[in-house]
């Protein structure tokens, strides 16, 4: 305390403390809390007097989706310095406190790719620029991970028009729309494409179901997911297969009497012949 390579400030119940620093010299901090009964635990930290590097600006998530590797998020920011070392970029779900390291980048990095958000639940960012222990202030954004649509079933089919329609639950918020799927081969092999033939695609608006092309005993592997200005949910699926199904009104004739008349009727149009 004595050096004269040595500052020493005594102060009270602060949280900050200015002193002297010359541009390219190391400095080696450390502070320490202390009372009538003495003194706690030193707290260190290691510090270059460099310029401070520019905050990043235009922080946006430029997609949201989920592959074979996982749920994940890009963002992306622009580089507004340069004499950074890297950024720093951090997350918080809203509400909560205390924020959690992501990841550490090099110098001149413009985004990172994070795996492992929740569906369904809204996100504060930040990401500064750093340089041999000094920092930016934080440039800050949110993000609401679209939930995933849920229920995804197959509720109607008329075989005498060679219709079925999919149904799901509409729980995702700031979503643009859905885009639904429908193929006759599963999702899992590689040959399925949105272009393929095999795979009848629909973009639709903020709705809950969609009428499909389906052919009597033919399987279906159907998917749905919310889409929005940031990217698309998980996918929600389901497996059809293309028989007769009994609608509600014609499944009531059953259980009235003197109906045999208008139950072949319903039978004729939801099956196409008697059996």
């Amino acid at each position: 305390a004595s050096s004269s390579k040595c500052q020493v400030y005594i102060l009270d119940d602060v949280s900050s403390c200015d002193f002297k620093a010359v541009r390219g010299t190391t400095y080696y901090c450390r502070v320490r809390s202390y009372g009538a009964t003495g003194s706690s635990v030193w707290s260190e930290t290691t510090f270059k007097a460099e310029v401070v590097p520019s905050a990043p600006t235009g922080l946006n998530f430029t997609r949201y989706n989920s592959d074979v590797s996982g749920t994940y998020v890009r963002l992306r920011w622009t580089d507004a310095s340069n004499n950074e070392t890297g950024f720093r970029v951090e997350c918080k779900k809203s509400g909560e406190e205390g924020w959690t390291l992501v990841e550490t980048t090099k110098a001149n990095a413009t985004g990172v790719l994070v795996y492992g958000v929740e569906p369904g639940v809204d996100y504060e960012w930040r990401v500064r620029s750093e340089r041999n222990g000094v920092a930016s202030d934080w440039t800050e954004g949110t993000f609401y991970a679209l939930s995933t649509p849920s229920g995804v079933l197959v509720k109607d089919y008329d075989a005498s028009k060679g219709v079925a329609t999919l149904t799901w639950s509409d729980t995702a918020e700031s979503l643009t729309g859905y885009r639904v799927e429908i193929s006759t081969v599963p999702f899992a092999s590689s040959s399925t494409t949105a272009s393929s033939s095999k795979c009848q695609v629909y973009i639709l608006d903020d709705v809950s179901s969609c009428d499909f092309k389906a052919v009597r005993g033919t399987t279906y592997y159907c998917r749905v997911r919310s889409y929005g200005a940031t990217g698309s949910s998980i996918w929600s699926e389901t497996t059809f297969k293309a028989e007769d199904l009994v609608s509600k009104a014609f499944a009531d004739l059953f259980v009235e009497e003197d109906a045999e008349d208008e139950f072949w009727f319903e039978f004729d149009k939801a099956f196409g012949k008697r059996r």
